[in-house]
């Protein structure tokens, strides 16, 4: 397991790879995104030894060793997808220009799921139940970012990272949103096999390239997802049930999404 503090504006806690859970910072936090100086521990019934390990905040992917593939408005982009269980997209834009693009990920019969940006503080994640090239009936989730982009010399870049459980966007190693799927979200579980661009509002050119599995692809894994799903959470009467987590019932309908999916601003007047 694996605590990340990847910048000032969240906590992240991952388990081979996957996000077991993470914490936007507030307003309400305290010092938590205080810059930490010295790290110690305690024990609670437990007789065994653990161990503890710090970790370099340097990132060992580099933009230079992928394989980057250009788009735009008038030229779009369709590339085969061919991962293990982890797949990576990485897109690149210049730090100066407002974008709005989306990333269709389709399966071998059928559109998946997609990824849009409107800008870099709004997006969404449409999750497909209605079958090929058709969008009706599935489950869109918008999302706010609040994290501040940054800038590597003259490119953003997001990196998006999709397993059969989760959806996560990353800028510069810190995630400006994650998604935990669900029984209502569609096919976003399901194995991409052709990832698609399209922009609009945008006359620049933008990049696209596909990160490689840190697992060698299997024959296993080439083979249909099986979904995985949680039971429900169950919450005390204080608390308001999220899809994967209970938070204070006082945080419904405060105007901060404190869900990962945000159901506790849904229905709020």
């Amino acid at each position: 397991a694996g605590v990340s503090t990847q910048s000032t504006g969240q906590i992240v806690l991952k388990n081979g790879g996957n996000i077991l859970y993470s914490k936007q910072l507030g307003t309400r936090d305290g010092n938590c995104y205080k810059k930490t100086d010295e790290v110690r521990t305690q024990v609670w019934d437990y007789d065994g030894e653990l161990s503890l390990a710090l970790g370099s905040s340097d990132n060992d992917d580099s933009e230079d060793d992928l394989e980057w593939k250009s788009f735009s408005l008038s030229d779009q982009l369709t590339m085969t997808v061919n991962s293990g269980p982890e797949e990576t997209y990485f897109v690149r834009f210049p730090c100066s220009d407002s974008i709005w693009f989306k990333l269709f990920l389709d399966g071998e019969t059928e559109q998946n799921s997609h990824i849009e940006l409107f800008s870099r503080t709004r997006g969404n994640i449409y999750c497909n139940k209605g079958g090929y090239r058709n969008w009706y009936g599935g489950q869109r989730t918008d999302f706010n970012i609040y994290s501040s982009w940054q800038c590597d010399g003259q490119f953003m870049i997001l990196e998006v990272v999709k397993t059969t459980e989760q959806i996560v966007l990353k800028n510069g190693g810190n995630i400006l949103y994650s998604k935990q799927l669900g029984t209502r979200d569609g096919n976003c579980y399901k194995k991409t096999d052709e990832v698609r661009t399209q922009v609009w509002d945008y006359d620049g050119e933008l990049s696209l390239a596909l990160g490689d599995s840190t697992e060698e692809a299997t024959e296993e894994a080439t083979e249909e997802f099986t979904r995985t799903t949680d039971p429900p959470t169950v919450c005390s009467w204080d608390e308001f049930t999220c899809v994967d987590r209970c938070i204070p019932i006082g945080w419904e309908c405060d105007g901060i999404k404190d869900c990962n999916g945000g159901e506790d601003e849904f229905d709020c007047y």
